[in-house]
């Protein structure tokens, strides 16, 4: 993790609890330190920001606190006629990986110089993510408020998703609804009898 800036979890099927603490760390920035060598005190400290991606077939980051810092990316399956075999998408890679590289330069300078003039009124849990994101955005010229109002849908699918995986809050959604069907039937008898 501390040679790598992305560091990515390909294929997983499970994590364990303490995985979404170890997340939030690394996307916000945290740090540790260790002794040097084992003949002084001196310590080496690490201090890291990173980013995490993390694939599977299941979303297993359920924890509110990670949720509000990563973004969901729900792909569709390919179809059979656009799979295509290693050597050809590297070799497509290869070829067009030049281009790819300018264009990404150039949308950086855009965005440094798009930056200073986002100015949002209101920020999300990740504001500088949503500023930059904001900035890129328009660099590759997409209307402004555009990236914002689909970054906070996505925070919008975030709370689904932890709703949808914590016991608590299942049962509280379950009372709820039975609570709110009685109600509505005890109306329609008092108002039907």
């Amino acid at each position: 993790m501390y040679h790598n800036y992305l560091a990515i979890y390909d294929n997983v099927k499970y994590l364990p609890p303490w995985f979404s603490d170890e997340v939030c760390k690394a996307v916000t920035g945290a740090g540790n330190s260790k002794r040097t060598l084992y003949t002084n005190d001196e310590d080496t400290i690490y201090d890291y920001k990173r980013c995490i991606m993390i694939s599977g077939i299941n979303n297993w980051l359920t924890e509110p606190d990670a949720l509000d810092r990563s973004i969901i990316v729900e792909l569709e399956r390919p179809t059979d006629d656009l799979r295509k075999e290693e050597t050809e998408v590297e070799a497509k890679f290869k070829e067009i990986r030049p281009k790819l590289f300018g264009y990404i330069l150039n949308m950086l300078v855009k965005a440094l110089k798009i930056k200073p003039e986002v100015k949002l009124t209101k920020l999300a849990r990740m504001a500088d993510f949503e500023v930059w994101g904001e900035a890129i955005a328009r660099s590759m010229g997409y209307q402004p408020m555009e990236f914002v109002n689909t970054y906070r849908e996505n925070i919008g699918i975030q709370n689904i998703e932890a709703i949808e995986n914590h016991l608590l809050a299942q049962v509280v959604i379950k009372f709820v609804d039975s609570w709110y069907i009685e109600r509505r039937e005890a109306c329609c008898r008092a108002l039907h009898p």
